[in-house]
């Protein structure tokens, strides 16, 4: 039975401890902090962008709520009017047929008899 590997004995474990283990550069940590701080937003700063995203895109907003409000006023107003138009044109066509014949229910046969 064979003996469990010995990392001693074989010779690429020997080869592989025989290389330089990588170093990490002097000024990785420091190059890595500095691009944290720049990708971050200062809190002084952040207010006053939020500040200038409202008050650019709220008028636009409101002005566009106010354009469709018109809109729907007019909209319902032409509607309502041509309501109004056709009761006045059934009215009228009413009116039209009464002035007719008064005696229009004189020619029906009587059926009091």
């Amino acid at each position: 039975m064979k003996a469990p590997l010995d990392p001693s004995s074989d010779p690429l474990d020997r080869l592989l401890g025989l290389s330089p283990l990588p170093e990490t550069d002097p000024w990785f940590t420091a190059r890595t902090m500095a691009r944290c701080r720049l990708s971050q937003p200062e809190d002084r700063f952040s207010f006053l962008r939020s500040l200038r995203f409202w008050s650019r895109w709220v008028p636009v907003g409101l002005s566009l709520l106010f354009a469709t409000g018109l809109c729907l006023q007019q909209a319902h107003r032409i509607h309502t009017l041509a309501i109004h138009h056709q009761q006045a044109q059934v009215q009228e066509a009413f009116e039209a047929m009464a002035s007719l014949d008064n005696d229009s229910d004189s020619s029906w046969p009587d059926s009091s008899l």
